[in-house]
């Protein structure tokens, strides 16, 4: 009966990775057709319309892959290596309590009395610095040390 099992998961697997791949090339050939009607000057309204859809829903598919990675990929060049925005110094909460063993709420309570260095990215977010003061952390750590007053 297991063995069975294993054949109908492999089949199933086979068939929705067959669904997705037909998914793409039909998504494809859709933004190619909104790409062509937008070259001839057509409306977002007249294409949404067409399409039985909202003008941001039409948009969307057209500009989903229009972020600076996509772009970069599409002209040839290097995709940029600085980190993404909201990341900034130090490890986020989760990661920290994580580290720690301890809730997101522990964390933000022990950075609120001092007990864990503590800084705000460009978003706002709070960020836990490290021991170490660089504030950055690598991946090779398997568990940074954090800075416990």
């Amino acid at each position: 009966m297991r063995h069975d099992t294993i054949e109908v998961l492999t089949e199933a697997g086979q068939a929705w990775r067959r669904a997705q791949l037909a998914e793409t090339q039909r998504l494809s050939v859709l933004i190619d057709v909104i790409e062509a009607a937008r070259a001839e000057k057509r409306s977002w309204s007249e294409i949404a319309d067409r399409l039985g859809m909202s003008e941001g829903q039409a948009k969307w598919l057209t500009q989903r892959e229009s972020t600076p990675e996509a772009t970069a990929r599409s002209i040839g060049e290097a995709p940029r290596t600085a980190p993404r925005p909201g990341r900034g110094p130090g490890v986020g909460v989760s990661e920290a309590a994580r580290t720690l063993g301890v809730t997101r709420r522990t964390v933000y309570l022990w950075a609120e009395d001092g007990r864990l260095r503590s800084t705000k990215n460009e978003l706002g977010k709070t960020r836990i610095l490290l021991e170490d003061g660089t504030g950055s952390s690598t991946e090779s750590q398997a568990a940074p040390v954090l800075a416990v007053a």
